[in-house]
């Protein structure tokens, strides 16, 4: 954050990330960013209605999920639909909603170095923010629920020819 005096950090989790384990990682996190001398700059939530999340992603100007594991990422899909770019891990299926160098950066689970290059890049950028933003929300558009109902039902029909 030395490079980059004005970013600022906001952290949502809930307690149990860290695999199972009963820490209590708000206070262990605040330690660690007071340590680093950021601490007045990062801003931990742990509790965080679904009324509250349009405005998190709107005030933000990237999202980043550097998961481990993850299965779909909905949080990924809910801030590209606010037009955010995103910066995120190659787990489960994150690779098929971000499109690497298009609507946001992918890096390995772990390249903590690459994490930082890629949130770099997008705070020296706003230029590259905004194309990306608007990249992710276009692409956004074919997770529709009409088109989740029409392939359903594609399905179903399939299935029932196969049964007659």
């Amino acid at each position: 954050m030395s490079q980059h005096p004005n970013t600022r950090l906001t952290v949502l989790g809930r307690r149990g990330l860290t695999s199972g384990k009963s820490y209590d990682e708000k206070r262990l996190f605040s330690i660690l960013a007071k340590r680093l001398g950021i601490g007045r700059k990062v801003r931990f939530l742990e509790q965080v209605t679904d009324e509250q999340l349009p405005s998190l992603y709107a005030l933000c100007d990237i999202f980043v999920l550097p998961s481990r594991m993850e299965g779909w990422g909905l949080a990924i899909m809910e801030a590209m639909a606010m037009m955010k770019p995103v910066v995120a891990t190659r787990v489960g299926g994150i690779p098929e909603l971000v499109q690497h160098g298009r609507t946001g950066y992918l890096v390995d689970a772990g390249d903590v170095l690459g994490l930082s290059e890629a949130i770099a890049r997008l705070v020296e950028d706003p230029t590259l923010r905004e194309k990306m933003g608007c990249e992710g929300r276009e692409s956004m558009n074919k997770y529709t629920w009409e088109r989740a109902a029409r392939k359903t039902l594609e399905l179903y029909e399939k299935a029932l020819v196969g049964l007659t």
